[in-house]
């Protein structure tokens, strides 16, 4: 049970710390052009539909995150 409880909480914790990084990263490479985004909104349409967010990039840092959260435990429990 101790070794679920670890590996929960470090699954949880890399996976917000990559999430967090990767939004960072997004926000810190995003060019804004102002003239493309002007032309493009007098096209818009009146209502807006909310669609869903990228599954796949979530899905690989969630991989990620518990692959590297399955080691830990092992680690935790060689340096007691």
């Amino acid at each position: 049970m101790k070794r679920f409880l670890i590996y929960l909480a470090s699954f949880i914790v890399l996976f917000l710390a990559f999430q967090w990084g990767a939004g960072l990263i997004l926000t810190a490479t995003y060019s804004l052009d102002l003239s493309e985004a002007w032309e493009a909104s007098a096209n818009a349409p009146r209502e807006v539909t909310i669609t869903g967010g990228a599954v796949d990039m979530t899905l690989a840092i969630a991989l990620v995150a518990a692959a590297i959260s399955y080691f830990i435990p092992k680690l935790v429990e060689k340096s007691e």
